[in-house]
Parts: C-alpha cells; sequence; structure tokens
C-alpha cells in the first residue's frame, strides 16, 4: 500500500496538479461559468493530472473509450458509480494494466449559487471528510477485481469547493441544495491499492481479531453504513475469513 502526500509546497505533483486547475478553469474567471463544463472539472482537471499529453485521452479501445491510454496501461476516472467500469475491466485487463481513480472529498468548502442572480456565496467548511472507509460502498462493487493481474485503485483524496443551487422559487424546497459542480483546490493525499494486501487499510485499528459486521462498524464509528461491502471487500482480498455464526451474527476472522 502506498500513501503519498500532497503537501502544498512546490513539488512536481502539486505544480501538475496547479497546470491542470489552470487548463480546465482559467485564471480564476470558472465561477461564472459553474456547470456548464463540457466536461465535469473535477474529472477533467485529475485525468490532465494523471497525464497532461491531451493526445492519451479519450483513446478508443476494443470498442470502448478509455480516459488515458499511455505506455503505463489505461488509467479510467470515475467520480462515482464504479460499478459502471466493469465491463471496461473485463475487456481492458486482458491486454494492459488498469488503473481506477476514485475523488473522495478531503475538505469541502461549500458555496451556493443563486439561480436567478448568479451570486456565489462566501465559502463555509463542511464539518465532514472523508477516510478510506468511505470508498467501501464503491469498491465493493469492484471486489471480483481484487488480485487480478495488471489491476489498481487510486483512492484521491482532494480538497474541493461544493458549488450548490439555493433558490426555492426555481427549484422547488426539497431542490434547493442542489450540487452543480465540484471545484478541486488540491490533492491532499493518494492512497493506492494494487495488492490485496493493500486492502489492509480497510481494517479499523479497534477492530477485535473475531467481529461481526455491527462490530466493523462501531470499530469505523460515526454510525458507519458500509459495514457489509468494506467485511466483503476484506474477505474478496483474502485477509479475513468466514467462521460462523454466533446467533444470528456471521462471524469473522483477520487472518
Amino acid at each position: 500500500m502506498a500513501t503519498e502526500k500532497r503537501k502544498q509546497e512546490k513539488t512536481p505533483e502539486n505544480e501538475r496538479f496547479e497546470e491542470a486547475k489552470r487548463r480546465v478553469l482559467g485564471d480564476g474567471a470558472h465561477e461564472g461559468g459553474i456547470g456548464t463544463l463540457a466536461e465535469r472539472a473535477l474529472h477533467k482537471i485529475l485525468k490532465l493530472y494523471f497525464d497532461p499529453d491531451e493526445s492519451h485521452h479519450e483513446i478508443k479501445i476494443f470498442g470502448s473509450v478509455a480516459d488515458i491510454k499511455n505506455d503505463s496501461g489505461i488509467i479510467e476516472i470515475q467520480t462515482r458509480a464504479l460499478a459502471r467500469l466493469r465491463p471496461k475491466l473485463d475487456k481492458f485487463l486482458k491486454e494492459y494494466p488498469v488503473t481506477v481513480v476514485f475523488p473522495l472529498d478531503y475538505k469541502k468548502y461549500i458555496r451556493y449559487l443563486d439561480h436567478e442572480t448568479g451570486q456565489i456565496s462566501e465559502r463555509k467548511l463542511s464539518p465532514k471528510h472523508a477516510t478510506v472507509y468511505d470508498a467501501a460502498f464503491e469498491i465493493y462493487n469492484l471486489k471480483d477485481y481484487i488480485g487480478k493481474e495488471g489491476f489498481s485503485v487510486k483512492l484521491v483524496f482532494v480538497n474541493v469547493d461544493e458549488y450548490r443551487i439555493r433558490n426555492e422559487r426555481a427549484l422547488g424546497r426539497m431542490r434547493r441544495k442542489v450540487r452543480i459542480e465540484r471545484i478541486p483546490s488540491s490533492i491532499e493525499s493518494i492512497l493506492t491499492l494494487s495488492s490485496p494486501e493493500d486492502y489492509k487499510a480497510f481494517i479499523p485499528p479497534s477492530l477485535a481479531n473475531e467481529f461481526c459486521a455491527a462490530d466493523y462498524g462501531k470499530a469505523v464509528g460515526k454510525r458507519y453504513k458500509w459495514e457489509y461491502s468494506a467485511v466483503r471487500i476484506l474477505l474478496a482480498a483474502g485477509l479475513i475469513e468466514s467462521i460462523g455464526r454466533v446467533g444470528r451474527k456471521n462471524m469473522f476472522k483477520i487472518i
């Protein structure tokens, strides 16, 4: 497992990220065009970050389009619904190594866009920030690929400004805070999952050696709701084993 920290110092990686932002957003003039980009900003910036050469982008392979195809293989950037990648993975992995890039919001600032006036509010820091456990629900959808040759995942923890529409008259009360865009400001860290061993990152430090899914949720805390997804990821990685039932609970053991 490799975790890469992206401190806000001048490094080649940070310079590459800043250049990717500049190419997508221009020199700070993007706010007037929030929600109007042909391709979502977060996706496009990450694509340029992982490969600045646009001739490597949107390459047709085996009847599907790869986000990036270069000498290192294929990179697919998916901001949600990782299950949609399965048909591509089944084709691409036959010939190429494939890295799935999945961004998670580490530090998030909320800004509201008035639908009628176009005014954008000041930033407010959300108290929530993502951890590796928040990726479990999506990674579960790719659990069958864990350990397959050439398959890897990069969890990219990004600091973002999230823009939402706030206008009850235009959108109705239930949609007054609908998200329209996420603009990344920096990369906090990157967690690379290449081998089954790397998925130990999903084992909470306080988890007992023998546990049930509810115990896992308690070890993660904060009313964690993806415990069954996380347990199945660990089973697929061969890091835990089923040891039967205690009452109505399925029990597992860390290997």
